[in-house]
């Protein structure tokens, strides 16, 4: 059923100068198809960026195709990304540009755009990282998503602690609740838990193109409104829940016993738009994953 050939190159360079560190990636994948009538070859890029940092000054951006996954930016986005650090322990970021789905990734996608700032403290009380963001996303005209959020991280010689918080006010639903922990109690002795409440995919007004026949939100602006386009996105976008609660007790030099227990959900989704409804499910936990 496949006979392919796939190919990955990455690229990576860095350099400096009497003022400035440079840094650049680029990253990217092949996939040469040898069956007659079958898909069509592939080609993703992954990564495509220039960073630039000053090396005793408060300035630093990237440009080009870069990670996301930070201050709400669900998945790599083409733009740039400025920094400016305002005292020793802060940074303001502001980031615009646009989203990449990874299998378009060969072409720069610029129906979608989007635009944000963060402000992050770093070793706030000399255990405390955190950050606020907001961030707005705009698709053909229309209002993607409008997110607000936190991330606090905490860490000492026995506790570290995440929690991570996206909320959207043009839906006004919770994209993301995530709260990870691992607590070293003793010496042989330790916990760990981990909570993931989460839209998936993130909630946005592109979803609602799902299942509709269209390729882009503009061609979906023809057959229903606003209002509706947004009850669809709504309808196609399940929430997804894990927790898991572990710990470990070391009972001698080489025998150990480790206690794992995860449990998992995908929520339903109702029938709209001539789609069919889709009822809730269990997902496989991490540890069912091979």
């Amino acid at each position: 059923t496949d006979s392919s050939l796939f190919s990955d190159l990455s690229v990576s360079t860095r350099a400096r100068s009497e003022n400035y560190l440079f840094r650049g990636l680029a990253a990217g994948s092949y996939r040469l198809d040898f069956l007659d009538g079958g898909e069509e070859n592939e080609t993703r890029i992954s990564s495509f960026f220039l960073d630039v940092a000053q090396r005793s000054g408060p300035y630093s951006a990237t440009f080009g195709r870069q990670p996301g996954n930070t201050a709400g930016v669900a998945s790599r986005f083409d733009g740039v990304r400025l920094s400016r650090r305002l005292a020793e322990q802060w940074r303001v970021t502001l980031r615009g540009g646009f989203p990449v789905e990874i299998s378009d990734s060969d072409q720069v996608e610029t129906g979608r755009y989007l635009y944000g700032i963060s402000i992050d403290g770093e070793d706030l009380g000399g255990h405390v990282d955190a950050q606020l963001f907001a961030l707005q996303q705009q698709a053909d005209g229309l209002l993607d998503r409008n997110g607000i959020g936190t991330e606090l991280r905490y860490a000492d010689d026995r506790l570290f602690m995440a929690g991570y918080a996206d909320y959207d006010l043009y839906f006004g639903d919770l994209n993301t609740a995530l709260v990870s922990a691992n607590w070293q109690i003793g010496p042989r002795t330790s916990a760990t838990r981990f909570v993931d409440h989460r839209n998936s995919p993130i909630l946005a007004s592109w979803i609602a193109i799902q299942g509709q026949g269209v390729d882009r939100l503009e061609d979906l602006q023809d057959l229903y409104s606003d209002s509706e386009i947004k009850d669809l996105a709504r309808d196609r976008t399940p929430r997804s829940t894990l927790v898991s609660l572990g710990g470990s007790q070391q009972l001698s030099d080489r025998v150990q016993l480790a206690i794992d227990i995860s449990a998992s959900r995908l929520s339903e989704t109702p029938a709209s738009g001539g789609v069919d409804a889709m009822p809730a499910r269990h997902l496989p936990c991490p540890e069912e994953i091979k």
